[in-house]
């Protein structure tokens, strides 16, 4: 029913003069207190037992027009049958969200701004699979005016070629809440290269999103705002919004494709205060070599450059570490064919860095070159090497402690300390015959005086080897998240022996000497075919609020 200007001021000025009157007497409710509210964190609304009081009143105070809600659909994304878009018409210009709940009491809300619009388009996502829901259009005129309107809705089932997940600890009570985002590869025999997707689990360990890509994932990673990044094939990154929608890709140059000035991205990416990136890139130098009988060798080393840039690629400052380690120091590792199949010939991996730190207090970056076995620091604002920590390096490692060896993902702890995965190659405390083991550890330093100290270390509850990839990651509740990504079936065996099948661990566990596994999900196929699945890095994103 249309009414007029005149007539809705009269219904506006009654319904004010009401409340008041009902506020003046014992009405606790403030007028701040008359919209339903979402509480976003958990998905549940906050004052669930006064959701019909709210609306009554809310039907007082405003029009209700439900009648100009038009044509409501949901359709289901192919990319993600996970997520889907709710279209709907309204009669007039409003603003819109959608209440999502399913048969559980689960449920949170969605929109896609707040312009005033006749023809809508919402994106709903981070659902179930196989799961019945209900979508309530919620919308806003610009006078005021309300309406709702409701649908029903069944997701599909998911896509039968997503890896096995099987949930060994879900403790939501202890957990930190969040959606624990990944990548994961399947080796059958080798390495697939033309397959990969990325998947997201809620705290229970049920999948809620994924994206499939023809191509192998390295690094994933949400950036502010709110878009994935990932880096692939150790050739470039790109960048997808949370509804799987693609955008340009930062391509290598290196065999044809070019689209930027680097040669290659690989590995690790970190997003700065600014909003430019810095990644790990690559450069080869005919280098020569003693070849041990009084000549010299000339090989094609793969060294590591470190890239400021911005979104499209543009670069802002590079840190290139020929300048600044010896390439004469050979660690293990130094001949692994990594970089063979990108740059299409014989290479040797000198520096193999994969992982970066920013440090805001200092302007610094610490980056981990795994094939020299330490973390080293360049101040960006001097592009001066402040240290080198690790076996041979400028610190002094104080107690019982033991360096790390072929380490990934360094990161800052919230006191402080540098927490790591240490992968365990070669560890030089290692006697013949010695099964190789992994770890995460944590340490102090002091970098005046150049000491540093373990001040904790997890090697799980049996021993296990993860010979490459792994993360690790301190969560806000101080719980720390462990991605053990390329468990070996027999850690004796060489890790590129067909039949050494590989699974992953994503485990929390919380902090101190006596940990607790409060979630767990293995990824692993235990079927006679035994496909290897893994993953390179697991990160636990913010609880559900869209």
């Amino acid at each position: 029913m249309k009414r007029s200007y005149l007539q809705y001021l009269i219904i506006v000025i009654l319904a004010f003069v009401s409340l008041s009157a009902c506020s003046s007497a014992d009405d606790p409710i403030s007028d701040g207190d008359k919209d339903t509210d979402i509480d976003l964190s958990d998905g549940d609304l906050t004052d669930g037992d006064n959701e019909s009081a709210l609306e009554e009143e809310a039907e007082e105070e405003y029009d209700i027009i439900d009648e100009t809600i038009k044509n409501v659909l949901a359709v289901e994304r192919a990319n993600n049958v996970l997520s889907c878009i709710v279209y709907f018409d309204t009669d007039v210009k409003t603003k819109a969200e959608v209440l999502i709940e399913d048969s559980n009491g689960k449920s949170w809300s969605a929109k896609k701004d707040d312009s005033y619009r006749t023809t809508h388009e919402i994106p709903v996502f981070y659902m179930y699979a196989e799961t019945k829901y209900t979508f309530t259009v919620k919308v806003t005129d610009e006078n005021g005016g309300r309406g709702s309107n409701s649908i029903e809705y069944t997701s599909s089932a998911l896509p039968e070629d997503l890896p096995p997940i099987e949930v060994v600890v879900s403790n939501k009570e202890k957990m930190q809440a969040g959606l624990t985002l990944f990548n994961s590869w399947r080796w059958n025999p080798a390495v697939d290269i033309s397959w990969g997707v990325l998947i997201a689990v809620d705290e229970s360990g049920k999948i809620v999103w994924y994206y499939k890509a023809s191509r192998l994932m390295f690094d994933v990673k949400m950036l502010s705002d709110g878009n994935i990044i990932y880096s692939y094939q150790n050739l470039g990154l790109a960048e997808i919004s949370i509804m799987g929608e693609e955008g340009d890709d930062l391509l290598s140059d290196i065999n044809g494709l070019t689209n930027f000035e680097v040669g290659t991205l690989h590995h690790d990416f970190i997003e700065l205060p600014n909003g430019n990136l810095l990644a790990i890139s690559a450069e080869l130098r005919k280098i020569e070599y003693d070849d041990g009988e009084g000549g010299t060798v000339e090989y094609n080393v793969i060294g590591d450059i470190i890239h400021e840039m911005t979104r499209d690629g543009s670069v802002v400052k590079s840190w290139n570490l020929f300048d600044y380690l010896d390439p004469q120091r050979i660690r293990y590792g130094f001949e692994e064919n990594f970089w063979d199949i990108v740059y299409r010939k014989s290479t040797k991996d000198w520096t193999h860095a994969n992982g970066l730190i920013y440090d805001a207090s200092d302007n610094s970056m610490i980056i981990s070159v795994r094939h020299q076995d330490w973390l080293i620091k360049i101040d960006m604002d001097t592009d001066e090497l402040v240290w080198k920590m690790g076996e041979e390096g400028d610190f002094t490692l104080q107690g019982d402690g033991e360096w790390m060896f072929h380490m990934h993902s360094p990161k800052f702890t919230q006191n402080g300390n540098i927490l790591l995965y240490d992968n365990g190659n070669a560890r030089s405390s290692y006697a013949p015959g010695d099964t190789p083991y992994s770890r995460v550890a944590q340490f102090s330093y002091d970098e005046t005086a150049k000491t540093v100290t373990q001040e904790w270390e997890y090697r799980g509850e049996d021993p296990y080897f993860v010979p490459f990839v792994g993360n690790v990651d301190e969560l806000a509740n101080g719980n720390i998240l462990i991605t053990d990504g390329a468990i070996i079936e027999n850690p004796l065996v060489d890790e590129y022996e067909l039949d050494n099948q590989k699974h992953t661990r994503i485990v929390e566990i919380t902090p101190g000497d006596n940990p607790e596994k409060v979630f767990e999900i293995i990824i692993k196929d235990k079927s006679a075919d035994k496909t290897g699945y893994l993953v390179y890095r697991a990160n636990r994103l913010p609880a559900l609020s869209k």
